[in-house]
């Protein structure tokens, strides 16, 4: 019998407005329409089914400020009579309306997408149109379900245009609604046995860089660091002190379960844990394969016991390949062929496992996924919980429960610090605007701490720095910039200072994305190497990694793809993060309305076929190389080209790139500046 055990981690930054007290954006309001109580429902509807909800305090906060009548702008702007909004209000809100995932959101629903097409064009709205704006803007987001329950809300649906006031009124009531019923639904489904709750530290912080940044070095060696140090551990204690205190308030018990945010841990940061009173906390793989002298796949599927100052501590890693698997890979398939290849893995686990205690622990965002899904995911989940409760030689579990009838026997004399992306801190540590941005939190924690300045508590929080980053990033960076300074220059306020006038000047020094554009002619030899400095320095570049999700792999196949042209040829170049084994991955590349399949043969790639007598070539080494003739293509030089890049392995979709849609590329230097991608 193998054990499954899911955790489910909801979380959102903080976005209220420290000094208006509106959020500035309206992701929490917007998930709570799709996910929040769309979760606990479909796992009711499978008894055998068990899970752990892992809620970050800055979240619930955020719903009970909502269920209270807080406001964020999108919804203050929604709430205007659109007949009352003024110019800059109407661009305002053409600025946000459209937020949600183009192909899952907008394009099914012909009058949103008639609105987004408009937008486009910058033409101006009409009232009318503004309030059609402003119900699909929140139509849209709205799970299957409640559609399903509320007749309303079908008739708005098939409305689809020409809504009015009293409609709009209705819908965002129905809003306010679900969001007072969120905290009491899952208490109530703990209190029944079928889910645990779980928690994260108090602001979503990256504990090990809260009690010593220099951590980073240890993962990073070369990585470059702010000028000095921050180290509060009390700081890390407090945050999980007041994460405890506030869940207990919330749900009537202390959490027994920790999900260090972002999975960061450090042994320093361990007997804070312990002293919170934790009882277990999970982490990546990653950072047992850094901890443990075994490579044996069999020794994750286990718990363990670490020590925590005055009391050990037991900590469980998650399978990262099968948390991606239904995080990023998934959405694209059919749900019940999904199903059974998740099944499949499982299977395989458990025949190699040779232990009827064998745990394997999915953990996952619970809710960011599910926009990717068709119908916010819902026929995936009841498929999965459906083979789930049907396998006869698989148990759905909460982590607690399984803690009880199997302890950890195994102790780890040491762990190594990580999180789930690489294993490392770089994402929110080593980059110039972060690292200035830390610099700037050193010297209000230098005034108060957590305990006396909530402001400051916030500040510490891993979200500001995860969008400073070069990895990620969104139309919503500036906000997030703002927030942050906003928050620290509170700390300085509270305590009666002036903060200093660095705090007025952005940590990004511009927010306008560099526009990739190949600047010569490129011809490369196609060897699958860099053969010369000059070989691909004219070629446009676009990094991998920075798709603009608020998502995460850990390790991506490819890092960044470069392309050019000489008079016939189009090239593109794939550079790899780590060495491509052979006879493995198969790369599809979707050029324009053509998809080009590459297998690794011998360290090639078996050449594709063009309708066209002009062969394509490929070479892979240290990088991919591919030539593609523009004629065959059937591009002329000076346009654009739509291009995807898919990795399979046995017919799985490991990693797209972007995530969806297509990035358009200048098949050769334009003679007037334009705009030359998007993702």
């Amino acid at each position: 019998m193998l054990n499954l055990a899911f955790l489910w981690h909801m979380h959102q930054p903080w976005y209220q407005d420290p000094q208006t007290g509106v959020l500035a954006l309206p992701w929490v309001r917007l998930h709570a329409c799709k996910d929040y109580l769309d979760m606990p429902r479909l796992l009711q509807e499978h008894e055998k089914i068990r899970a752990v909800f892992n809620f970050s305090p800055s979240l619930l906060t955020q719903i009970e400020q909502y269920a209270q009548g807080a406001v964020d702008l999108h919804l203050a702007l929604c709430l205007r009579e659109a007949e009352a909004l003024s110019e800059k209000e109407a661009s305002a809100l053409i600025g946000i309306g459209f937020s949600g995932l183009r192909e899952r959101m907008i394009d099914p629903y012909p009058r949103y997408h008639e609105l987004w097409l408009k937008a486009g064009r910058g033409n101006p709205f009409s009232p009318l149109e503004l309030r059609d704006l402003q119900v699909w803007s929140n139509l849209s987001w709205i799970d299957p379900r409640w559609v399903r329950e509320q007749p309303f809300l079908r008739d708005l649906f098939e409305k689809g245009a020409g809504f009015t006031e009293g409609e709009k009124r209705e819908l965002l009531e129905f809003q306010r609604k679900l969001l007072g019923e969120v905290i009491p639904a899952y208490r109530r489904l703990e209190e029944s046995g079928q889910a645990e709750l779980s928690t994260s530290p108090w602001a979503h912080p990256i504990l090990p860089l809260l009690s010593d940044s220099d951590i980073a070095r240890k993962t990073n060696p070369g990585i470059r660091m702010p000028a000095e140090a921050f180290r509060f551990p009390e700081d890390a204690g407090w945050h999980l002190e007041a994460a405890c205190a506030e869940h207990a308030r919330r749900f009537g018990r202390r959490p027994r379960g920790l999900w260090p945010s972002e999975g960061s841990l450090s042994e320093a940061v361990l007997p804070a844990v312990s002293r919170a009173g934790f009882e277990w906390l999970a982490t990546d793989e990653e950072l047992l394969w850094k901890s443990h002298s075994s490579s044996d796949r069999r020794i994750l599927y286990r718990p363990y016991r670490v020590p925590g100052g005055e009391r050990e501590l037991t900590l469980l890693f998650r399978d990262h390949l099968l948390s991606d698997l239904i995080g990023f890979v998934y959405s694209s398939w059919r749900p019940e062929e999904a199903a059974r290849d998740f099944l499949r893995r499982l299977k395989a686990v458990e025949e190699a496992s040779h232990s009827a205690s064998a745990l394997v622990l999915v953990a996952l965002d619970g809710e960011n996924a599910w926009e990717a899904y068709p119908q916010d995911g819902e026929p995936f989940l009841r498929a999965l919980d459906q083979a789930i409760s049907e396998a006869p030689w698989l148990r759905c579990v909460g982590v607690s429960e399984y803690l009880k009838e199997h302890p950890p026997q195994e102790r780890l004399s040491s762990l190594a610090p990580g999180s789930w992306i690489r294993g490392e801190f770089s994402t929110w540590i080593g980059h110039e605007p972060q690292n200035r941005a830390w610099e700037a939190l050193l010297a209000a924690r230098r005034i108060a701490g957590p305990q006396e300045s909530r402001s400051l508590a916030i500040a510490e929080g891993s979200d500001w720095f995860w969008w400073l980053g070069p990895e990620h990033s969104s139309p919503q960076d500036p906000v997030f910039d703002r927030l942050f300074r906003q928050h620290l220059k509170e700390v300085y306020q509270e305590a009666g200072k002036t903060a200093p006038p660095s705090l007025d000047e952005p940590f990004q020094k511009s927010y306008e994305r560099k526009l990739p554009v190949p600047t010569g002619v490129v011809r490369p030899l196609l060897d699958g190497e860099v053969s010369s400095y000059f070989e691909w320095l004219a070629a446009g570049e676009i990094s991998l990694t920075a798709t603009g999700s608020a998502m995460a792999r850990a390790k991506p196949i490819f890092d960044r793809l470069w392309w050019g042209c000489d008079e016939r040829h189009l090239y593109l170049r794939c550079d790899p993060n780590f060495p491509l084994p052979e006879g493995v991955l198969r790369v599809v590349l979707q050029v324009g309305r053509f998809e080009l399949a590459l297998r690794m043969e011998k360290g090639l790639l078996a050449p594709p076929l063009l309708p066209s007598a002009a062969a394509p070539g490929a070479a892979c080494g240290k990088i991919l190389e591919v030539s593609l003739p523009l004629e065959a293509l059937g591009i002329q030089r000076g346009e654009t080209v739509e291009v995807a890049i898919l990795i399979e392995q046995e017919g799985l979709i490991l990693e797209r790139y972007p995530e969806q849609g297509s990035f358009a590329l200048f098949v050769t230097p334009p003679t007037v500046a334009q705009e030359h991608w998007s993702a």
